[in-house]
């Protein structure tokens, strides 16, 4: 899901996630063909992301339900889902919001906009931590 720069959510203490595990699906093209480990770019938002990474929350959508919304109901390609936790997110010093979107009240941020100079070392430490736990959902 791509943000325009018109729809920045408003990001603030009211909004911040604190004890909650996020869940994040797979692209496909992020795991190679008979390897387990996805790549770290599973863990970096994109350009067009504005600096926020898209995750569901598990509080809201279990991990199997997020695997299935992804498939079903947004028709988008999902090799699996991986979590971390606000824990995991705080520990690279940066925040995840609540971000409910239009037929998605699980959506929520992790905020990479103060350290995204960073982000190739937060990525390889979110996706550490996420393998830690193992695979939540394998397609």
């Amino acid at each position: 899901m791509s943000i325009q720069p018109d729809e920045l959510p408003e990001l603030d203490e009211a909004t911040r996630l604190t004890s909650e595990t996020l869940l994040r699906n797979v692209h496909p093209s992020y795991v190679e063909k008979g390897f387990d480990e996805p790549s770290p770019m599973i863990f970096s938002p994109t350009q067009t992301d504005l600096g926020l990474l898209s995750v569901d929350r598990e509080s809201r959508r279990t991990a199997v339900e997020s695997f299935l919304f992804r498939r079903d109901v947004m028709q988008r390609k999902t090799a699996g889902v991986l979590a971390v936790t606000t824990e995991h997110v705080a520990e690279v010093l940066l925040e995840a919001h609540e971000n409910e979107v239009d037929g998605n009240d699980a959506h929520a941020v992790i905020d990479f906009r103060p350290r995204l100079a960073e982000r190739e070392v937060i990525r390889e430490t979110l996706l550490k931590r996420a393998l830690e736990q193992g695979w939540q959902v394998r397609a």
